[in-house]
């Protein structure tokens, strides 16, 4: 079975996804409708990778985004 990578479709983490992708082999692509349902996907085992914003430019670290990481068990 080929591993799953659930993210939100956006410019950046499809270029993430490209980069991430060719690292896994024979990986697809998922698309959750809400952050929350990324990290559940992975969580309950229906997807197996997650990508996510953690940090921006702007803003630093995004705690949202972590408070999702620690509710969930995620591993960065």
């Amino acid at each position: 079975m080929s591993p799953k990578i659930a993210y939100h479709r956006s410019p950046l983490s499809d270029r993430a996804y490209s980069l991430f992708s060719d690292k896994i082999s024979n990986s697809s692509a998922v698309y959750p409708a809400s952050f929350k349902d990324i990290c559940e996907d992975v969580y309950y085992g229906r997807s197996d990778y997650a990508i996510i914003p953690i940090y921006t430019s702007s803003d630093g670290i995004l705690s949202s985004f972590r408070k999702l990481i620690l509710k969930y068990d995620l591993k960065i």
